[in-house]
């Protein structure tokens, strides 16, 4: 299976052509704003295999459309495709978020506005913006139809190939890995089909061979009719004679028009002169009235306003001043309650802040009652290590911080001390069990004497000339040493001792090697005495267990080193815990701490007299916050107390005393505010009737200087001025209109100069001049009614000659089929280049791309059906592929299993996309293509699209639940 892999990733090491391996074009984040169903809908997508599962009507066709939109437009109303335009009148539109191959992010914006397609904005990460041009070369200027075929593709590919048989699947395959579609197909059947309808060679039936015929035929029946033409021939002479002079005759007639019309705009001219002079003559009397400002008229109406409401305003302000003098009266104030208004209000300002001492007071009193039942808590656990020094006790961070190294030193080496404890103890129970192997060894020994008459018997019996030498066959002495060195050199290179352990290991072997030697010859001695035998043995068992008793020793003389050495480690780290108590007692003495009971109550006991110093330290502040808000409270109600005696008011408390006394200064301030109220109307109005009196004096001085400026005595005569003024402004207007009409009658050449002068030197009037003309284009006309008359009887003489038979249909019908022979002729010649071109583009690709695709599809292939067919080619010359087997045989896709065959063009899809030549490697967006494999189908499919996940993201939308194993891979993105 690694295997396949790697030939799956080996054609995806590199982009294209080019020899670099690329990146991937990645969607990031999909923002749909309104489209169908969705409404402000964002789906982010962070794995290179995304999956999108929801049931049906869920909307996964809906998102399928959306990417195609953003990315192609939206489809027009006449393109038999849905524009699942929202029903909620949102914002029709949405953006794609995405990564680019050279890194750069980018945002598609496309919204519905003018455009049918839409309007896209892109928006890059550097703040810039940009349009359609750059979309298009981004996706390399492809369209919506090929993304559908290549990249986008589901069930529906799939689907058709169960419908299909023979060389209809054989061609739906083959166009699968050209286009990814069954158009180009299609289109060469299409194409085949018009050119036989309209010719063939030695057909009757197709169009052109009926419209050769019906040409010829008519062509016949002409020739007959162009013998009668002479008689036609001189009368199209003079019938082209005649249309020269009736052309000159028009030239005639449009020189007389353009004559005319100079004449009528001469005329005009001259009545505008005429009107000119009459309006300069009207100006000139009523020059006196030039320099008059009609604006004097605007200025005289507000002064005469101005002087009208002066004097009403003064009426009524005297009468109001006459009421107010009737009622002007003094009244008696107490002016010592006045003069100390100010004291009381900066004394009434003072009371939220009394109010706010008192809240103060109970707040720390309440506060130091609460630090107080806490100091005694403390006192109370420290018991009897509590005393008056602790306030002398030091709990700085520098005494915290000695102190937390010493207990952490503690914490180390109590643990150091506990363990070093078991260990010893451990130790002296296996020295404890190697003394008792080793005591029932020497207890299972025989005595002395039997072991001695053994070795009696065996020395005699082997010094028998029949045996051999004792020492020829020392059997039982060479496997007592292999296992007593076996066992040794082990139990060393265990113990750490690699070097004698090697030593004594080596020496087993070699004991090893001989035993077997003696062995093997002592098998070819017979041995003829059985106590020999039996003492032989015994004495054997004795040398072996001579050997345990001495191994085992050794072993109980380390066992017992090792527990000395434990023992005198843990006396040094008993050592060592005392000085780190010593220690601890003389930072106890440092710091002014009273000793502690132990080492790991140390901690806790700091804190606690740190805390209990805080608290010690927090009652002194609240007691001194205490009596400075005693003293501030004090002062408010001496104050108060000092004015309760100034205005003869009793004081009982600053609470009770200032209700009374807001109301004593309350009522004489009104009276106060109302004397002061009636003065300061009096004197306003006083002042109103000044200002009136001088406001109407004013407005009589700038009427009286109007009349000076305008040099009248009066208002009649100021009146009348302003008149004759305004019908000199009107006689003005009317000459600059006038002086406008005269300059748009001028063309770009012309001057009014121009005109006068020519009308200076004219010995006629314009009139005359107008009636001669009108004469000369009568006379023309005439003669142009005489030429079209003879015109019209040489036309009815040709049309007797046309109409005479039937030429003229004979010579309409021939141009008719004419044209239609090449009109057909014309579509034949397209569809022939058409045909020619699709042929050739087929063969451009048969020999340059489909080689690479084919490559790519036969290695998916292989993967996909487990190497059950090896290889996928296409027969030269053939519209065809041919599936090799791993035995060698060859099948057409008909002969394929319908399983297998969409596995076959499933490998096509997917090579095509991933050798199709782009400047972006594009996302595939699938539509459940795998919903009618079976399971082991859908996994061997799942795991290809994970290898080419690893260049190309995939976006996979479902309506089935995925393989357990195929949803760690990727991403999914649920829709309800």
């Amino acid at each position: 299976m690694k295997i396949r892999y790697r030939l799956l990733m080996k054609p995806k090491e590199c982009c294209g052509r080019c020899g670099e391996r690329r990146k991937q074009m990645k969607i990031e984040k999909l923002h749909i704003y309104g489209f169908g169903k969705f409404q402000d809908k964002m789906i982010d997508f962070h794995s290179p295999m995304h999956f999108i599962q929801g049931e049906n009507e869920a909307g996964k066709s809906t998102i399928r459309a959306f990417i195609q939109a953003v990315l192609f437009g939206f489809p027009s109303k006449r393109e038999n495709a849905l524009r699942y335009e929202p029903k909620t009148g949102n914002h029709y539109g949405g953006s794609l978020t995405v990564r680019l191959e050279n890194g750069e992010q980018a945002t598609i914006e496309r919204l519905a506005k003018r455009k049918a397609a839409g309007e896209v904005t892109v928006y890059t990460e550097d703040g810039k913006q940009f349009g359609e041009e750059w979309l298009q070369a981004a996706l390399g200027n492809m369209d919506r139809g090929i993304f559908q075929g290549i990249f986008c593709f589901g069930l529906e590919g799939l689907s058709e190939i169960q419908h299909l048989k023979g060389e209809e699947l054989n061609k739906y395959i083959y166009e699968a890995g050209m286009t990814g579609t069954k158009h180009i197909a299609q289109m060469e059947k299409n194409i085949e089909d018009d050119l036989n309808t309209l010719f063939k060679p030695k057909g009757q039936k197709p169009i052109i061979n009926k419209d050769i015929k019906n040409l010829h035929d008519q062509r016949l029946r002409l020739r007959e009719w162009e013998k009668q033409f002479e008689q036609y021939d001189g009368l199209v002479e003079e019938k082209e004679q005649l249309v020269q002079q009736l052309e000159a005759c028009k030239q005639q007639k449009k020189q007389i028009n353009n004559e005319k019309e100079h004449l009528n705009r001469k005329q005009t001219f001259l009545q505008f002169l005429n009107e000119k002079k009459n309006i300069e003559q009207h100006l000139e009397s009523l020059g006196a009235f030039k320099d008059v400002s009609l604006e004097n008229e605007e200025e005289w109406k507000a002064q005469h306003q101005k002087y009208e409401e002066a004097a009403q305003q003064l009426e009524e302000a005297q009468l109001t001043r006459q009421k107010l003098e009737s009622k002007y009266q003094g009244a008696a104030l107490n002016w010592p309650v006045l003069h100390h208004s100010q004291t009381f209000a900066a004394l009434k300002e003072r009371i939220p802040v009394y109010r706010k001492y008192v809240e103060d007071d109970n707040r720390v009193r309440f506060t130091i009652e609460q630090k107080q039942a806490k100091l005694t808590e403390k006192q109370e656990r420290l018991g009897e290590l509590y005393d008056n020094g602790l306030s002398a006790s030091v709990t700085t961070i520098s005494a915290e911080k000695d102190l937390q190294q010493i207990i952490n030193k503690g914490k180390e080496r109590k643990e150091r001390l506990r363990l070093v404890e078991e260990q010893w103890q451990q130790q002296k129970e296996k020295t404890a069990f190697s003394q008792t192997d080793f005591d029932k060894m020497k207890e299972s020994k025989r005595p002395q004497e039997e072991r001695e008459k053994s070795e009696d018997i065996i020395f005699h019996y082997e010094e028998n000339p029949r045996s051999a030498a004792f020492w020829a066959n020392p059997i039982i002495i060479l496997q007592l040493s292999t296992s007593i060195f076996f066992t040794l050199g082990i139990w060393e290179m265990i113990t750490g001792h690699w070097l004698m352990g090697m030593i004594t290991f080596g020496a087993g072997v070699a004991a090893a090697v001989l035993w077997y030697i003696q062995h093997q010859q002592g098998r070819k001695e017979p041995k003829d005495s059985s106590v020999y035998s039996k003492h032989k043995a015994l004495v054997e068992e004795d040398q072996r267990l001579d050997a345990l008793i001495r191994e085992c020793e050794w072993q109980l003389e380390r066992e017992r080193n090792a527990e000395q050495s434990l023992k005198h480690t843990l006396e040094e780290e008993t050592a060592r815990w005392e000085s780190l108590q010593t220690e601890l007692r003389n930072w106890s003495t440092t710091y002014n701490f009273p000793l502690t009971p132990s080492m790991s109550s140390a901690e806790s006991f700091f804190q606690t007299v740190k805390e209990w110093k805080e608290l010690v330290h927090d009652i002194k502040n609240a007691e001194k916050e205490k009596a400075g808000i005693s003293e501030k409270m004090e002062d408010i109600q001496t104050d108060m107390m000092r004015l309760s005696e100034q205005v003869n008011v009793s004081f009982g408390g600053v609470e009770e005393t200032l209700p009374v006394l807001q109301n004593v200064f309350e009522k004489e301030e009104q009276r106060d505010i109302a004397f002061r109220q009636t003065e300061k109307n009096w004197s306003d109005i006083v002042q109103q009737i000044n200002y009136y009196e001088t406001i109407s004096q004013r407005a009589e001085q700038a009427i009286h200087q109007l009349y000076q400026r305008t040099g009248t005595a009066g208002k009649d005569a100021f009146f009348q001025a302003l008149q004759q003024k305004k019908k000199y402004a009107d006689w003005e207007n009317k000459l600059e209109w006038l002086q406008h009409q005269l300059q748009a009658h001028l063309s770009k050449e012309e001057s009014v100069d121009g005109w006068m002068e020519e009308i200076k030197n004219d010995s006629q009037t314009p009139e005359d001049e107008l009636q001669m003309k009108e004469e000369e284009a009568a006379a023309v006309d005439q003669t142009e009614q005489e030429l079209n008359r003879k015109l019209a009887e040489i036309d009815q003489k040709q049309k007797q000659i046309e109409d005479g038979g039937t030429y003229a249909e004979e010579l309409q019908g021939f141009e008719e089929y004419r044209q239609i022979f090449q009109e057909n002729t014309h579509k034949w010649l397209v569809l022939k280049t058409a045909k020619k071109i699709l042929r050739q583009a087929k063969s451009v690709y048969e020999k340059e791309r489909q080689p690479e695709v084919i490559q790519q599809a036969s290695s998916y292939f292989s993967y996909i059906t487990q190497s059950n067919y090896t290889r996928l080619f296409a027969p030269v010359g053939e519209e065809k592929f041919i599936v090799e087997d791993k035995q060698g045989q060859w099948f057409s896709p008909v002969e394929l299993s319908r399983g297998t065959a969409e596995q076959l063009y499933l490998s096509l899809r997917l090579a095509l996309a991933e050798n199709y030549s782009h400047n972006q490697t594009l996302p595939l967006i699938m539509d459940d293509p795998f919903v009618n494999f079976d399971h082991e189908r859908q996994e061997l499919a799942f795991q290809l699209l994970q290898t080419i996940c690893s260049h190309r993201q995939i976006v996979y939308f479902t309506c089935d639940s995925l393989p357990r194993e195929v949803q760690t891979s990727g991403m999914i993105h649920p829709l309800v």
